[in-house]
């Protein structure tokens, strides 16, 4: 049996666990987000350069 001394460090380990996760997926989404418009910004410069040829 567990004592209660590891079943709470357990449980503060995960509830870390989740809070890096967390703020990784937010960077992630973050950096989507940028290149995301960064891709856009540049495809429509190309279609604009494209019709004024």
């Amino acid at each position: 049996m567990l004592s209660t001394g590891v079943v709470v460090f357990e449980f503060q380990y995960q509830k870390q666990q989740l809070t890096v996760n967390r703020e990784l997926m937010l960077k992630l989404q973050y950096q989507i987000r940028e290149n995301l418009s960064r891709a856009d910004d540049y495809a429509k410069e190309k279609v604009h350069n494209f019709r004024n040829e």
